[in-house]
């Protein structure tokens, strides 16, 4: 990223992409979190989530309904 952000907030980033446009994606978020920023990041997908989160909370109506590992 260019100015090296602190803080990230995607919303959907994989939503409609390939596997591989994915991929690139996900490495892009592991470079920031290496590099200390914080990444936050709205999606519906599960699995995309699992690959790149820490720490996953699923929200229903606008609350946390469950913390996840």
């Amino acid at each position: 990223m260019l100015h090296e952000p602190r803080l990230l907030l995607m919303d959907e980033p994989a939503t409609g992409l390939d596997v591989k446009s994915t991929a690139s994606v996900v490495e892009l978020i592991e470079q920031e979190k290496q590099a200390g920023a914080i990444v936050i990041i709205v999606t519906h997908e599960a699995k995309f989530a699992s690959v790149v989160a820490d720490r996953i909370l699923q929200m229903d109506r606008g609350r946390i309904v469950e913390p996840a590992a």
